[in-house]
C-alpha cells in the first residue's frame, strides 16, 4: 500500500500534438520541444519559454502555470512525471501525453489532507457519480420509495389550514399548544415534528410566491425532506455500499501509516542527528572505500613484445632516470609506443588490473592485448567512508532501521492472532483464480 502523494503545483510548456496529426506535424512538435529544452538548459526562463512558445494558452499568459493537482485528476502520462520530480524547481525533460509533449516544472508540494477532509471529497465525488446519472429528482423519488416515506394526513391538513395565521402573526405569538404534538412526515427511522416543521415555513415565508397554502406547504415539505432524505442517505452510505465502506476505511488506514510513519520514522531519521550519527558509528564498516594500489604500470603497445618489455625493463629499471632511459630507448620518434603510468588504482577501475592478484611487487600482465609490467609500491585497504559521503544511504539505512524497530515494539505489546479458517478461505480463493 502506498501512502497518498498529496497534491502539487506545477508549471509547463506545452507542444500540441493531438491525435490524428500527420507524422510531419508529430516530429515538428517533439523537435520544438526539443529545441525549448536545449534553451532551459543553457539557462533560459522557464517562465518566459513558457509564455513565449507554449501552445497551452490558459496557462502561457501565466508562465505556464496550472492549478494544483492530484493524482488521478489530470492525465495520467502528465501526472507520473509531475510526481517524479524530487524537488521544487526542478524540470522534466519532454514527456509526451495524449495531448501532446510537455517539458514540468516542480513550484510546490502539499502532503495529503486530514481524513476528514479527504472523506467529505470522496463523499461528494460519490455521490457526484450518481447524482450526475439520474436526475435529483429521480433520485429522491428512489429514496423515499426505499425508505418508505410517508406524510401524516391529520398533521398536513392542519398546516394547510392554518399557514397564513402561522405566517402573519409569526411563531413567537402564535399559540404554540396548538400546534399538533405528533410528526408531519416520517421516512426509515426518521421523523419531521409538527413543531419543528412550524420552525422552518417562518423562516422560508420571505419565499412564498404563491397563495395557495396547500402548494407552499408541499413545497416547504419537499425542499427540507429532499435535504434529510440526502444527508441520511449519506450517513449510511458506508453501511449501504460495501465499495465504498472499503474505499473509506482503506484511505483512512493509508492516511494514518502516512502520518505515523512521518512522525516516527521520516522525519525522525532527518531531525535525530545524534541517533543518525550512532547508526554510523555503529554500521560504517558496511560503507567502505573500495581497496586500491598505488602502482607503477609499463605497457609496451606492441603485439608479441613480451621479451623486449621483459629485456628493456631488465636492463633499464634499477638505473638513476631508468624510465626516461627506457622511453628513449623503446620509443625514439613513437611517443606511444611505450606508456609508463603511476598512480593510484581502485577496484573497479580497470578490468585488466582486476584480473590479477593485488601483491606488492613485480607482475607480468597484459593491459588489453599488449604486454605489460607492473610494480605494486603500496596496498591500500578499505577504510569506512566519510559521514558526508553517505549521509543519503545513512538516512535511508536509518529509516529502515527505525521502522523494523518499531514493528517490533508493536509485536512486543500486542498479540497478533490469525484466523486459520478465514485464512484458508483467503488462500483457497486466490489459488482457485
Amino acid at each position: 500500500r502506498k501512502p497518498s502523494r498529496g497534491k502539487i503545483l506545477v508549471a509547463h510548456i506545452m507542444k500540441s500534438a493531438p491525435p490524428g496529426i500527420t507524422e510531419k506535424e508529430e516530429k515538428e512538435a517533439e523537435e520544438s520541444i526539443n529545441k525549448i529544452y536545449e534553451e532551459l538548459l543553457k539557462g533560459a526562463s522557464f517562465s518566459e519559454l513558457a509564455r513565449k512558445y507554449s501552445d497551452h494558452k490558459q496557462s502561457a499568459v501565466n508562465g505556464g502555470k496550472l492549478d494544483w493537482f492530484g493524482a488521478g485528476e489530470i492525465v495520467t502520462e502528465f501526472a507520473e512525471a509531475a510526481f517524479s520530480i524530487r524537488d521544487t524547481g526542478q524540470y522534466t525533460k519532454p514527456v509526451r501525453s495524449s495531448y501532446g509533449w510537455h517539458i514540468i516544472k516542480l513550484l510546490d508540494r502539499k502532503a495529503p489532507g486530514s481524513f476528514e477532509e479527504s472523506r467529505s471529497y470522496l463523499e461528494s465525488r460519490i455521490n457526484q457519480s450518481y447524482l450526475n446519472s439520474l436526475s435529483k429528482r429521480s433520485f429522491i423519488n428512489t429514496l423515499k420509495k426505499e425508505y418508505k416515506f410517508r406524510i401524516n394526513p391529520t398533521v398536513f391538513n392542519w398546516f394547510v389550514s392554518n399557514t397564513d395565521t402561522l405566517i402573519i402573526n409569526g411563531l413567537s405569538k402564535y399559540n404554540r399548544s396548538s400546534i399538533p404534538g405528533g410528526y408531519l412526515y416520517s421516512f426509515a427511522d426518521q421523523r419531521l415534528s409538527a413543531r419543528d416543521f412550524a420552525a422552518y415555513i417562518e423562516k422560508r415565508k420571505s419565499m412564498i410566491v404563491t397563495t395557495d397554502p396547500a402548494i407552499f406547504i408541499n413545497r416547504s415539505i419537499e425542499a427540507i425532506s429532499n435535504d434529510q432524505l440526502i444527508q441520511y442517505e449519506n450517513s449510511i452510505l458506508e453501511k449501504k455500499y460495501p465499495d465504498f465502506r472499503y474505499l473509506i476505511n482503506e484511505f483512512h488506514d493509508g492516511i494514518l501509516l502516512f502520518n505515523i510513519s512521518e512522525k516516527k520514522i521520516w522525519s525522525r531519521a532527518q531531525e535525530d542527528s545524534a541517533g543518525l550519527i550512532r547508526y554510523y558509528d555503529e554500521h560504517k564498516d558496511d560503507f567502505l572505500t573500495r581497496k586500491g594500489i598505488e602502482a607503477s604500470i609499463y605497457t609496451l603497445h606492441l603485439a608479441g613484445g613480451d621479451k623486449k618489455l621483459a629485456s628493456i625493463y631488465r636492463k633499464y629499471s634499477r638505473r638513476k632516470e631508468g624510465d626516461r632511459l627506457m622511453i628513449e630507448k623503446i620509443n625514439g620518434k613513437n611517443d606511444s609506443l611505450l606508456v609508463i603510468t603511476k598512480k593510484i588504482w581502485y577496484e573497479g577501475d580497470d578490468p585488466d588490473l582486476d584480473k590479477i592478484q593485488w601483491i606488492k611487487g613485480k607482475q607480468n600482465i597484459r593491459m588489453g592485448n599488449f604486454p605489460a609490467i607492473i610494480i605494486i609500491n603500496r596496498l591500500i585497504d578499505p577504510v569506512p567512508k566519510p559521514f558526508s559521503e553517505v549521509e543519503a544511504e545513512m538516512i535511508s539505512g536509518y529509516q529502515d532501521y527505525l521502522e523494523k524497530e518499531w514493528i517490533e515494539q508493536l509485536r512486543a505489546k500486542y498479540t497478533v492472532k490469525i484466523n486459520d479458517r478465514i485464512f484458508n478461505m483467503v488462500k483457497k480463493s486466490l489459488m482457485d483464480e
